[in-house]
């Protein structure tokens, strides 16, 4: 019934035009609360879990909730923010002492009134004026003015308060139910090896380590994808799935355990979860994919014009060392193990198109011009990496720093992290400056 249930939704979408069918709109999602009365991940045919296709649809429909709410929920979250016992500094004032040929105190009027509940800092404060040794040098006297932030916003709280209070009675359903909406949540991809060939997780373990994880889905592959034995819908629905594995490899956890980096379908994982840039927890942190991690998340340089040889040779520098991982990691991959040889084919060829569409294209000077050539990597050189190491060509370069994701190495500081990824500064790397400071902490890397 339930596969039948998820087949009609999907003939129900497709005749929308604003919902896209996805091929794996029927991998099933399991929510982090449901877990946490198991004792083991069922099968997924048996899981109770909504499928993909249903939160894409949710989350269309909360996104037009919020939007219908925009101004109260701005009020909220800024309320949440400045509501607090957090001892901020709402004010810093330079104050001139006035000179005098002999040592001695003088008063100096504070220019502004210490809110009720708050603090000066920098001297002696004694009825609104500061107290400072004068002398016959000129001086100055730096004072903070410090406070709860609940005291120094109170006006702010009340007019926010005030205005979440006079909501309509239908907007403040709407809010409630975008407060609470599991929509709002992320899909994490938990990849993992299984330690049986018939049951991931016999002993539990991954279960109760999972269980430190909040507010989120999961793609369990034992309880998101149709097990075997297979009905010939589910068999179809399976293989679509396999092939659509790199959309999946999404916000992931890299969940350790004995033997990880000797399964095939885990080392894909983590490859193309580094490549993608979208590992969110890192219990194995082996440091070459780490390094392929930090060095895909290393911006290209921002070109300004054409004449782009500073940029493009940074840009090297970067491939070549996106390149230098891959071979690093591409034999852990050869020796890993496949139950069956159509897994092995199968991960091959999807491991091969995204590294081709994934690795930065080569830039190659043009003499002469002062101008530089991008070239798209073929399939014939990224097949030759899996019976060999990559050629890497020989680029002209300039060593440019890489950049650190720092990825949690645990569930439980990954569910305190928010699920949140490291990413580049915007304004840092649109800074013309940037590529050149770059330059030079790399020079210093070893």
């Amino acid at each position: 019934m339930g596969l039948m249930k998820n087949l009609l939704t999907l003939l129900a979408v497709r005749n929308r035009d604003d919902v896209k069918a996805r091929p794996w709109d029927g991998v099933k999602l399991i929510h982090a609360d449901d877990i946490q009365h198991w004792e083991r991940f069922p099968r997924c045919q048996e899981a109770d879990g909504i499928t993909y296709l249903e939160y894409r649809l949710g989350v269309k429909r909360l996104t037009k909730l919020q939007r219908s709410v925009r101004g109260l929920l701005r009020a909220q979250e800024r309320l949440q923010a400045i509501d607090s016992d957090e001892i901020i500094t709402y004010r810093t004032e330079w104050l001139t002492v006035p000179r005098s040929l002999f040592r001695s105190t003088v008063r100096v009027p504070l220019p502004y009134e210490v809110l009720p509940g708050t603090r000066v800092e920098g001297g002696t404060i004694v009825d609104g004026a500061l107290e400072a040794r004068a002398g016959w040098r000129r001086q100055g006297v730096q004072v903070t003015y410090t406070g709860p932030s609940k005291v120094v916003h109170a006006e702010e709280i009340v007019r926010l308060a005030a205005e979440l209070a006079s909501a309509d009675e239908e907007k403040l359903r709407i809010l409630q139910e975008v407060n609470t909406s599991r929509f709002a949540h992320p899909v994490l991809f938990i990849s993992h090896r299984w330690e049986l060939p018939d049951d991931p997780d016999p002993t539990g373990g991954q279960l109760d380590r999972l269980k430190e994880l909040r507010d989120c889905f999961l793609i369990y592959d034992y309880s998101s994808f149709p097990q075997l034995p297979r009905t010939p819908a589910e068999e179809v629905e399976f293989h679509q799935i396999l092939r659509s594995m790199d959309k999946l490899i999404r916000n992931v956890v890299i969940l350790d355990g004995p033997g990880y980096l000797t399964r095939g379908w885990c080392v894909y994982e983590y490859l193309v979860a580094s490549l993608n840039k979208t590992t969110v927890c890192d219990e194995v942190h082996h440091p070459d994919f780490v390094a392929l991690r930090d060095w895909a998340s290393t911006p290209s340089p921002f070109v300004l014009s054409f004449r782009d040889s500073f940029e493009s040779q940074q840009q090297n520098a970067i491939s070549t060392q996106l390149l230098t991982c891959v071979n690093k990691i591409l034999p852990i991959y050869r020796v890993a193990e496949f139950q069956t040889e159509h897994d092995h084919r199968a991960v091959t060829g999807l491991l091969i198109n995204h590294l081709k569409n994934t690795l930065p294209r080569k830039k190659k000077h043009v003499p002469y011009l002062g101008e530089w050539e991008s070239t798209a990597w073929t399939d014939e050189e990224i097949a030759a990496a899996f019976y060999g190491n990559m050629d890497i060509p020989r680029l002209d370069q300039l060593a440019t720093a890489r950049f650190r994701t720092e990825v949690p190495d645990t569930v439980a500081a990954a569910a305190g992290h928010r699920y949140r990824i490291n990413a580049p500064d915007l304004l840092t790397h649109l800074n013309p400056v940037t590529p050149i400071i770059h330059h030079i902490l790399g020079s210093k890397e070893p």
